[in-house]
């Protein structure tokens, strides 16, 4: 019986990059990018690479840089920022994403349903958080409310019984 012997392993171990040079660029400059194939005229989609990883812009997914086809061309990047401000709200949503996968998993759905989670109840959460002091809870809160049009505390009704500099003892 023969034993087929392995190439690769056989004498001393080295790294080797499985990534194609331009996905290895992409990766290492974020910004937006405009995806082609060669094999594929006409194809493209738009990807997003940040924090060393890259993000389909169609489907809102992680993509898995090692599997990019050697036929990949890649344009960009655009809109490219390395502003303070652009890089700290790209860290903090990516912080809220982790924070809100986290919670998923464990079951914790319904902040988009107004009857399955009423506005005030997101309010009272929101301020609730504040008093743990985790700005990413904060921030996922704020943005739940944000993306329902709603704001972060109920209105306060002015005093109706009261006129302008009038005090009530």
């Amino acid at each position: 019986m023969t034993t087929e012997q392995n190439p690769i392993l056989i004498g001393q171990a080295e790294e080797v990059d499985l990534l194609l040079p331009q996905v290895r660029a992409m990766i290492e400059n974020q910004g937006i990018y405009i995806a082609g194939d060669t094999a594929r005229p006409g194809y493209s989609v738009p990807l997003a690479s940040l924090d060393g990883k890259v993000y389909s812009m169609v489907v809102d997914n992680e993509l898995r840089p090692h599997l990019f086809l050697p036929t990949v061309t890649l344009h960009g990047p655009y809109l490219a920022s390395d502003h303070p401000d652009d890089l700290a709200v790209d860290r903090f949503a990516n912080a809220m994403k982790a924070k809100l996968a986290k919670k998923r998993s464990e079951g914790y759905t319904g902040w988009d349903d107004k009857d399955a989670c009423p506005t005030d109840r997101l309010q009272q959460m929101l301020l609730d958080h504040l008093a743990k002091a985790d700005p990413v809870d904060v921030g996922n809160f704020a943005m739940m409310l944000f993306n329902r049009g709603e704001p972060t505390a109920p209105p306060i009704e002015p005093c109706s019984s009261l006129t302008r500099g009038e005090a009530k003892t």
